[in-house]
């Protein structure tokens, strides 16, 4: 990946679109979202969520308007073998400490398996997060397919 511009379309592929998933806080829905995407052969997603709640402890990954970023720090990075993206839709809003105070209702699961792409593809997904269609995408819980197309031509 190192040189290539950052494709959330084909990171989003790889991490799918996952709904209904529980969770009372922050914590308890980043833990529930990355079971359910536990795949035999994978990594131990325990330690991916440990390391994502860690990040949450030092500070909160709510972007406002019903959106989180869990992710987790860049020294995480090397937790998996492949990057990717994954968005996840709470059964209820979560209360996640956003600055406007708003419950998140879609969270984009970010993992890099290289720490340079790490703040790349944050500030990239975050560039997507403010288009409206893509917002109101999000609020219609869409499946990834819909996300991927929506993306597919802009990469950043």
């Amino acid at each position: 990946m190192k040189g290539n511009p950052i494709d959330l379309s084909d990171m989003l592929k790889r991490g799918g679109s996952w709904h209904n998933i529980p969770g009372k806080d922050a914590a308890d829905f980043i833990i529930a979202a990355l079971l359910a995407m536990s795949e035999p052969g994978q990594p131990d997603r325990r330690l991916l969520a440990t390391a994502m709640i860690t990040r949450e402890t030092a500070s909160p990954t709510a972007m406002g308007d019903g959106f989180a970023f869990p992710h987790p720090l860049a020294e995480g990075s090397g937790l998996v073998n492949e990057s990717f993206i994954a968005v996840a839709y709470p059964r209820f809003p979560v209360s996640w400490g956003a600055s406007d105070g708003l419950p998140v209702r879609a969270a984009f699961f970010v993992v890099c398996s290289e720490r340079h792409h790490h703040l790349l593809t944050l500030s990239a997904l975050a560039k997507q997060c403010s288009r409206n269609d893509v917002r109101a995408a999000l609020m219609d819980e869409a499946p990834v397919f819909e996300l991927v197309a929506l993306m597919a031509s802009r990469l950043i």
